[in-house]
């Protein structure tokens, strides 16, 4: 058996617990009431009709009633059917960088898992589509293929950082050859690739890779992970100094960011710490055409609380129905 709603459980049984009591405490009091009129003896020649037992059956339809009702709340589901679901959907491919720049500490704790957070939020908000994750410095590798197992995407970001990249810098235009190339061939739907970085210094030709993502039906969308004023780059604790012993300050080059975007029909967003800034970018992303990604055969449990609420009200109504009056007597 499952439920809907297995958090209430335990709530619920406490509930029903307090419940019994009172009905218990509420039944001592009438009996504790009754013993300050007469005795037990005196009581049957004053009230011949009155039954202590259909009292106490009284209680019990009540108590099993309102088992019943908790047990409906929680939601019951028993057997299962086949439901066909046609799945129809976005591919989006999440880019991240993961050069030593993203290290930079203008997002805190650093930008690499400020923009980490942001990607499980992007996964969060795309849920129904297919996603897949691409990690690039001075190369591009794919994390986690197209999948439409959110979870199993987000497992893959924990293993995104510098360290783990052999060559350094940010080709971002490697990131959006490996996506293009990933794509599944299908004509029907939208592909967009989404880019997380700081943009500083990138490599290669990264505006005519986005052209030719365009002329290929993809979009791209960017994100721009840091400040334009930068901040200190901080490598295993210690600040990062150039050739002639100056420190390194890491700037967002936001332009860069806004020309890739605007090269493959995308949109560009300054990350930020608003909610609602990073759900309008997502809307903008789940408003092209989704494509169909075939049917599913899916087995699913049965609600069945209207039976166990059917039977909670048959209790109820029983236990305001009976009397505590023995049965033929007035």
């Amino acid at each position: 058996m499952h439920f809907i709603h297995p958090i209430y459980i335990p709530f619920l049984f406490i509930l029903v617990v307090v419940f019994i009591l009172l009905c218990l405490v509420g039944y001592n009091f009438k009996k504790k009431k009754r013993e300050l009129i007469a005795s037990n003896k005196m009581f049957k020649v004053i009230a011949p009709s009155f039954s202590p037992k259909q009292q106490i059956i009284k209680v019990i339809y009540l108590i099993i009633g309102f088992f019943f009702l908790a047990f409906s709340i929680a939601g019951p589901m028993w057997g299962k059917q086949t439901v066909d679901e046609n799945l129809k959907g976005i591919e989006v491919f999440i880019a991240l960088d993961c050069s030593q720049s993203m290290q930079a500490q203008d997002y805190k704790p650093s930008r690499i898992d400020f923009a980490k957070a942001l990607i499980i939020k992007l996964i969060d908000l795309l849920q129904g589509n297919r996603i897949g994750i691409i990690a690039f410095a001075g190369e591009a590798f794919m994390e986690c293929p197209l999948t439409s197992d959110m979870e199993a995407a987000k497992l893959f970001i924990d293993y995104a950082d510098y360290t783990a990249m052999p060559v350094q810098g940010s080709d971002i235009e490697k990131a959006i050859k490996l996506a293009s190339e990933s794509f599944s061939p299908s004509k029907t739907g939208s592909k967009v690739m989404i880019i997380l970085s700081d943009g500083e210094h990138f490599s290669g030709d990264a505006i005519k890779a986005a052209e030719e993502a365009r002329a290929n039906g993809i979009s791209i969308y960017t994100i721009g992970i840091g400040s334009p004023e930068g901040s200190k780059l901080i490598i295993n604790g210690r600040e990062k100094q150039d050739r002639y012993g100056r420190t390194v300050i890491s700037k967002l080059d936001e332009e860069g960011m806004k020309q890739i975007a605007g090269a493959a029909n995308g949109v560009y967003l300054h990350a930020d710490y608003e909610e609602s800034s990073i759900r309008r970018f997502v809307s903008s992303v789940k408003s092209l055409k989704k494509g169909d990604f075939g049917v599913r055969n899916e087995d699913l449990y049965i609600h069945r609380f209207q039976y166990t609420l059917i039977i909670a009200f048959i209790f109820i109504c029983l236990s305001i129905i009976l009397t505590e009056r023995r049965f033929g007597k007035k």
